[in-house]
This record gives C-alpha cells, structure tokens and sequence, in this order.
C-alpha cells in the first residue's frame, strides 16, 4: 500500500494528477490511496504522518507548496516529495525538504509515469522490511506492513494479514520486540495490534480497519491512547 495526497487548487487539475496515478497504480497492480485537497491549510489539518507520497502544487493562494512541504516535513520525515509547477526556478528552495523531484506543467502521463518509476521504487524498497516466524510446517517470511494484527491462540501466536492468518510458533514477547519499532503497540496481553490498521477507539476496544474489534486491557489504556495520539499527531479522535 502506498499512501498519495496531492494539493492543487484547480479540480480539474488534481483530478488530473489523480487519474495519472491510479492509472500508474492500475499498470503496475499497485495498490494506493489517495487523498486531495485543494488548500495548503486543509491538507495541514489532516492525518499525514503516514503519507508516503506528497504531490504539492507550488503556486498556490494563501499557503505556496513550497511554504505546506516545510510544515509536512516536521511531521513526516520519511515521506517523498514531488513540487509541480510553471517554474523550474522552484527547485533550489526544494532542496530544504528535500524534494524527490519537480514536474513542469502541462503534466503528460508519461512524463509523470517516468518520475513515478522511481518514486515508488524508492518508496516500495523503504517498505519492504519482514520478519520471520516459525509456522506449522515451514518457516514464513512476512512484510511488516502486510500485519494487522497479531493475537495468543491456545499457546501460539496466531499472526492476521489481510490475506491469510499464520499460526506461529512463537511468543507474544518476542513478536512486541520484533515489531515495537514498526509501530506496533500490546494494546492487551493477548494482543498486539498495528496503530497504522485502527480505525475506531471506543470505552474498552478498538475497531480496526477490517472490521476486527480488540479488546484494550484496562491497564494499558493510558499508554495505548498515549502511544495512538502521538502515532497520529497529537489528534485523537
């Protein structure tokens, strides 16, 4: 999954830029979400910390493209950036977020396909971090972001994707520590979740984006609504 937000402030233009990366993702069974915004201000008020990829419009009213990347780049180190513009003469300020490259209007599918290439390969490669866990009858090598969640089942470790569920032979001690730094969180002894997979907090559980509903024990509450606002922002909602 690669996350895209792209700001312009013409429709017609982010309409554009949205049909040539879904027709980029259609070509290489890639799978993405987007979201767009046609102001620098609403972009700032939204969830971006786990956007991978930001495609800004430079010239814009109020907030320039230039002024919104600085400010994503306090919240979102490891993003990519990509400026589209009339002027190449932009380009010297992008070197202070480190913009991955600059499009020149008018866009064309295949000039934009050609920066897309490497972009996403860049992206795909930062990515591609697995684990390995013990099954049954082979050992299995998983991409950390293919995890939802993880639970104990009958003394192993029951590990959920969105395509399979793997019993492993493995404890939840050892998968928290393998997977603490991916911003996993031991929401409850019995469950350790992906904060990236949640949707919905309530009283005593949370709702992930499948649908699943885990259990929040009630003396890890603190820590996990403390762990899920900073993994969101500072927003909790």
């Amino acid at each position: 999954m690669i996350r895209v937000c792209i700001l312009n402030d013409q429709l017609k233009n982010r309409t554009l830029i949205e049909y040539y990366m879904k027709e980029y993702a259609e070509l290489h069974s890639l799978k993405i979400e987007i979201q767009s915004f046609g102001h620098g201000f609403t972009l700032l008020q939204a969830e971006i910390e786990q956007v991978d990829l930001f495609l800004l419009d430079v010239e814009m009213p109020e907030i320039s493209g230039i002024e919104v990347a600085k400010e994503i780049r306090k919240r979102n180190q490891n993003c990519e950036i990509i400026f589209i513009t009339n002027y190449i003469q932009y380009a010297l300020e992008g070197y202070e977020v480190q913009a991955f490259r600059y499009l020149l209007k008018p866009l064309e599918q295949k000039q934009f396909n050609e920066v897309a290439d490497h972009v996403v390969n860049k992206i795909l490669k930062s990515k591609d971090v697995c684990i390995t866990v013990k099954g049954r009858s082979d050992t299995i090598r998983l991409r950390v972001e293919e995890i939802i969640y993880a639970e104990t089942y009958r003394g192993h470790v029951l590990i959920h994707t969105d395509k399979q569920s793997i019993d492993c032979y493995t404890t939840m001690e050892k998968l928290e520590k393998e997977l603490k730094e991916f911003n996993f969180f031991r929401c409850h002894n019995a469950f350790l979740i992906s904060m990236n997979e949640v949707s919905k907090v309530q009283l005593t559980d949370v709702i992930l984006k499948n649908g699943s509903l885990i259990p929040v024990s009630k003396n890890r509450k603190k820590l996990f609504r403390q762990a899920l606002t900073d993994f969101w922002g500072g927003k909790f909602l």
